[in-house]
This record gives structure tokens, C-alpha cells and sequence, in this order.
């Protein structure tokens, strides 16, 4: 990686250049064929000179890309415009000499420069090469040691003031373009760190996203373990299952603590299912409509229901909203209902060895 280059600046540079090349082989190949076509119908020294140049220059855009490519973009940028100063001489030398209005065009590779490369060195020191190849071309003109084009300036003051007004716009341009990049840079790298301050925002709200998702998905296992061991089925004994019952019943506790108990119910076949309410902390409609309906469901399984620590005031509460006394049998604690089933086995037992009653 090229000094004072970071990662993200070099792969906009390496992108710069590309678009660069791309141009720069079109215009190439144009300039070629019209300096091939030219030397087909007057063949001459200058026009195998520019031919030259501009092959070479040609041929340079692919080691260009290799050393793009291996962090070298910027020294190879300068190099290539280089080719493009030379080229430029040449075109110059053939147009009319120094004097011609296509010295201009040096200010273009200034430019060229600067936006290619991006640093703010680069305007002078492409200026820097293409003021030494300009200089180079007319003193070789003016003093004619290449075609004599002295007769083309009326006098000195004339090549001169030529000579100045390009220098000037090679100059110029390049102190200009400097400013311009220094702005740029400024605000591009303002920029960048807006984003990469964004980036940081938007990777700390994912990972507090994450955690809160994960945070999340605990809390639902421990409110699903909650739920499992608000209602669990304890079996007793052998035909006995209980249910204790806490806290308040709404509806949706109420659906799923019934499913619960009929699937148990099913798979156990209990004789006798203890719904103990000794720990409910009040009864309404809904709960009283929902123990109706666990009941309910327990019987048709084929079990009976023995309701456990009903008060007295779970008991008028139960007789005010109309659940039948009839349905269930009631005792005042676990104690009394456990001394009362084994009561009823044992007199079952009795009843059985005397033969009054049938073993199931």
C-alpha cells in the first residue's frame, strides 16, 4: 500500500484508474490511426517519432494495471502521464511548434493528475514534468535543433509571451486544482467518518439487538418453565394424580392448564384426579366455568375429581356463581383427601374379600 493511502481511499483510486485506461486506450487508438494514416501519405521522421511515442504509451496501460494492481497506482499514474506529456510534445512539434494552441492541453493532464491520484501533491508535480517536456520543446524549436520553426514568431517578445501564457495555465491550473483537493479530502474524509461512525452505530444496534433477541428467548424458556411448573401433575400414589393449583385463573391459563390435565389423565388413567385449590388466591366466573369444565373432562376420561382446601369463601364464591356440589366431592386439605381415599380402599379392599364387591 502506497504512504498516506489507506484500504477504502486506494480501492477509489483503483477505480479512478480504470476509468482512466478505459479512455485514455480509446484515445490512443484514435490518435494512432490518424498518426498511421498521416505517415501513409507523407511519410516523414516526425510522424515516426509521435508513432513511437504513442505505441509506447499504448503498450505502458497494461503494466499500468499490473502495478495498479500491487498498490503502485499512484507512481504508475505519473509515469503514464508522462508518456502523455511526451506524446503531447510531439503532437505539438507537428502542429506549429510551442506556439500552438494545443499546448493547452498540458493543463488537462494537470487536471488528469489530481483527480486520478487524488492527492493533493499531484497537480505539481505532473505540472512539474509537463513544464520540463514543454520547456525541452521549445528550446529545441527555438534554437533550432529539431525543424526550424523560428521563422513562425515575428520576434522574441512574441515566443516569449507564448511561451509565458502556456507556463501560466500549466501553473495555474495546478495551483487551483491543489486547493480543490485539499477541500475535497477534507470533506471526503469528514465524510468517511461519518460513515464509519454510522457503521459502528449500526453494528452495536445489532449486537444489542442480538442480545436483546437472546435475552428475549430466555425469558420465554423461563416463562414456558413457569407455566409448566404453575400446574404440575403429581402423582400420589397408585390411581392418584394431583394438581395443585396457584395463584389467579384467567382464561388463557385456564386452556392450557386443562389440555394438560386431560392429556395426563389419558396417558396416566388415574382413578382419582386431586384439583387442589389451596393456593388460588380467589375464584370468578371464568375460573369457577373453567374447574367446571376441568371436571367435566376428568369424568369422561373416567376418573374422579376430588376438590382440595376449598374455603369457605372459595366455597360461597363457588355456590354463588352456580357450580354444582353435585359434580365433585370436596375436602378441607391434602390430608383429609389422601386419609379419605385410603378410607375408600380400604373399605373397598374389605368389601372385596368379603365378595360383596368385585376386584376391577
Amino acid at each position: 500500500m502506497e504512504a498516506g493511502v489507506d484500504e477504502m481511499e486506494y480501492a477509489d483510486l483503483r477505480e479512478r484508474i480504470r476509468r482512466f485506461i478505459r479512455l485514455k486506450l480509446v484515445t490512443n487508438t484514435v490518435l494512432l490511426l490518424g498518426a498511421v494514416a498521416g505517415y501513409l501519405v507523407r511519410p516523414g521522421l516526425d510522424l515516426l517519432v509521435v508513432l513511437a511515442i504513442l505505441g509506447a504509451d499504448t503498450v505502458f496501460i497494461w503494466p499500468y494495471w499490473l502495478l495498479t494492481r500491487r498498490e503502485r497506482g499512484q507512481a504508475a499514474t505519473y509515469l503514464s502521464l508522462s508518456l502523455s506529456a511526451l506524446a503531447l510534445a510531439a503532437t505539438i512539434h507537428l502542429a506549429g511548434g510551442f506556439g500552438s494552441a494545443l499546448a493547452a492541453i498540458y493543463t488537462l493532464l494537470v487536471l488528469a493528475g489530481g483527480l486520478i491520484t487524488g492527492a493533493e501533491a499531484a497537480p505539481l508535480i505532473v505540472a512539474c514534468f509537463c513544464t520540463a517536456i514543454y520547456l525541452s520543446l521549445a528550446g529545441l524549436e527555438y534554437f533550432g535543433l529539431v525543424s526550424d520553426y523560428r521563422a513562425i514568431f515575428p520576434d522574441t517578445l512574441f515566443a516569449a509571451s507564448a511561451l509565458g501564457g502556456t507556463l501560466a495555465s500549466i501553473w495555474g491550473t495546478a495551483l487551483v486544482s491543489r486547493v480543490l483537493l485539499h477541500t475535497v479530502r477534507a470533506v471526503t474524509a469528514d465524510l468517511r467518518r461519518a460513515a464509519l461512525q454510522e457503521r459502528k452505530r449500526a453494528a452495536e444496534n445489532a449486537r444489542l439487538l442480538a442480545e436483546r433477541r437472546e435475552t428475549l428467548a430466555q425469558q420465554n424458556k423461563l416463562l414456558e418453565t413457569v407455566r409448566e411448573l404453575s400446574a404440575p401433575i403429581v402423582p400420589l400414589m397408585e390411581g392418584i394424580v394431583a394438581l395443585p393449583l396457584v395463584g389467579h385463573m384467567d382464561k388463557e391459563r385456564a386452556h392450557r392448564i386443562l389440555d394438560k390435565l386431560l392429556d395426563e389423565v389419558a396417558r396416566r388413567r388415574p382413578r382419582t384426579v386431586l384439583l387442589d385449590l389451596t393456593g388460588m388466591a380467589g375464584l370468578d366466573q371464568v375460573a369457577v366455568e373453567h374447574l367446571a369444565q376441568m371436571a367435566q373432562g376428568v369424568r369422561l376420561l373416567g376418573a374422579k375429581v376430588l376438590l382440595v382446601g376449598v374455603r369457605s369463601d372459595l366455597a360461597e364464591t363457588m355456590a354463588d356463581l352456580g357450580l354444582d356440589a353435585g359434580q365433585v366431592s370436596t375436602q378441607r386439605d391434602m390430608q383429609s383427601a389422601i386419609a379419605h381415599l385410603l378410607a375408600q380402599s380400604e373399605q373397598k379392599k374389605t368389601l372385596t374379600q368379603w365378595g360383596l364387591v368385585r376386584e376391577a
